[in-house]
């Protein structure tokens, strides 16, 4: 799970904390791992009470952030 909250910042291709908004499509794309990736019933989440915590905003290239994209996408 520290893998996946880790390669978040890369995967969104941000440069500011404005993916971590309640709602927003990190979110979305975390649960949708969560239940995926790791079989866990997102009903069984309290989602009032968690947290996204960015680790890292650091630059990624364009062809990078798009090559993970459509990873996720597929």
């Amino acid at each position: 799970m520290v893998c996946l909250l880790a390669g978040i910042p890369a995967i969104s291709y941000a440069q500011d904390y404005g993916c971590a908004t309640v709602g927003a499509s990190m979110e979305s794309s975390l649960f949708d791992a969560i239940k995926n990736d790791l079989n866990i019933d997102v009903a069984t989440i309290i989602k009032d009470k968690t947290k996204v915590e960015i680790l890292d905003i650091s630059s990624v290239s364009k062809v990078y952030a798009e090559s993970l994209a459509r990873m996720d996408y597929e």
